[in-house]
């Protein structure tokens, strides 16, 4: 069986005609027809040409198929802006956090710009993505770290070390050679000779004493700032040079500290006559006699014992050292000193009182016992004698009520507070 050839279908864009403005003239173009005028038009043999048929029918197809296809698209760009908004309001309500902690804590934490919190910090409710975070605090360098947030997820960001701020210090003084003593942040303590330079110090406030021998010690406070250099310059001349009216004046001024209760001024004028004149064994008695009075009793042993290093003949510190050790429950030391003072004062009520209270304090009734038997030979109305003699009488056994009771009440007489306890006991 043969077909017949069928002809080229002609280029439609070639085949239209520039002056062809509607469908049909297209349509009578693609089936062979002159879009002229009815009078010019052949009568088409019937039922058409077999070509022009066919050329109809596929210009219907793709028609269709276009028409089809421009819809399933416009259905498709509509599903896909719909699924866009729905997956945009899901982002927009999900939410998520994160938390951190910064060594030291306290930092501030600031997300965005917006929310800050202090470390440990917990941030709730953040919408998912990205979120820039600054974390600060005073005297430590900025950190910037990025936290990433995930839906219905709190990251854990670990620590954040923080970085302290530094600067350096510089002391100088004229002459130099001077002694100097650096205290400050982050319990620096540092002590040598001038001209000294300190780099990397943490920023902050730095006490300074200057000492020259001979001459007033120098107190200044530097402030050393970040990527900063603070310097302390000094000269030690006549107007700081110390002489004998001026110890005496220091002296006196320490001794009315003293009187008016004021340890802490006291002690300032102490270690500053210390400091000029490191020789001068009365200032380091009074300060430790000072420090003892404050509660500050290692300070104040180690004061007593610089005194006596320098007088080792001194009773008075030596029985100060034995009260201070007492205090500290160090009762064979104090006992050791206490015990040299009364030996070298015999008739020393004050040394054999406190050497009773150390030898009670350590277990040793009977020793303490007759020590304060002679305390009251030599001095009948020592009121703190006759209470602690009222309370060995009390509770020795078998118990001396009667003379527990006679130095009690002698001991009330002289202006001691009554006691509950022995009230109690001496009633029965």
């Amino acid at each position: 069986m043969f077909f017949k050839k069928i002809p080229r279908i002609p280029d439609l864009r070639n085949e239209i005609p520039s002056n062809s403005l509607s469908l049909s003239g297209v349509f009578c173009e693609i089936v062979g027809v002159t879009a002229s005028s009815p009078s010019e038009t052949s009568a088409p043999a019937p039922g058409g040409s077999p070509v022009g048929r066919w050329r109809v029918a596929a210009l219907g197809a793709l028609l269709l198929f276009l028409g089809v296809a421009a819809w399933a698209w416009r259905q498709h760009e509509e599903r896909e802006r719909e699924l866009e908004r729905i997956h945009a309001e899901q982002i927009a309500r999900a939410r998520g956090g994160f938390r951190l902690t910064t060594a030291p804590e306290g930092a501030s934490v600031t997300a965005d710009d917006t929310t800050t919190f202090k470390t440990p910090a917990v941030f709730e409710k953040m919408k998912l993505g990205r979120h820039q975070l600054r974390i600060e605090l005073d005297r430590y360098e900025t950190v910037y770290r990025t936290a990433v947030v995930r839906e219905n997820q709190v990251a854990d960001l670990g620590w954040v070390a923080m970085t302290r701020q530094k600067g350096t210090l510089q002391i100088d003084t004229r002459p130099a050679g001077a002694i100097f003593e650096v205290s400050g942040e982050e319990s620096f303590n540092q002590s040598g000779m001038t001209p000294a330079t300190f780099t990397n110090l943490p920023t902050g406030t730095y006490h300074v004493l200057l000492k020259r021998a001979g001459w007033l010690p120098r107190k200044e406070d530097a402030r050393v700032d970040r990527n900063a250099t603070a310097s302390i310059s000094w000269e030690f001349g006549l107007a700081s040079q110390l002489t004998d009216t001026m110890r005496r004046q220091m002296e006196m001024r320490g001794k009315a500290l003293v009187t008016s209760g004021n340890f802490d001024g006291a002690a300032d004028v102490y270690q500053e006559l210390i400091a000029a004149e490191p020789t001068n064994h009365l200032a380091f008695s009074n300060l430790g006699v000072v420090q003892l009075n404050q509660g500050k009793l290692e300070e104040a042993e180690v004061s007593l014992k610089s005194a006596l290093g320098l007088n080792p003949k001194d009773t008075y510190t030596l029985s100060m050292l034995g009260i201070t050790q007492s205090r500290q429950g160090k009762y064979e030391e104090s006992i050791k000193s206490l015990g040299s003072v009364a030996e070298q004062e015999v008739t020393n009520p004050e040394a054999h009182h406190h050497l009773g209270v150390a030898y009670l304090k350590h277990g040793f009734v009977e020793a303490a016992e007759k020590e304060f038997l002679k305390v009251l030979a030599l001095k009948p109305e020592y009121a703190e004698t006759h209470f602690n003699l009222a309370m060995i009488y009390s509770h020795e056994k078998p118990p001396s009520m009667e003379l527990a009771r006679r130095h009690y009440q002698k001991a009330l007489e002289l202006g001691v507070q009554r006691d509950d306890d022995l009230d109690k006991l001496l009633s029965k």
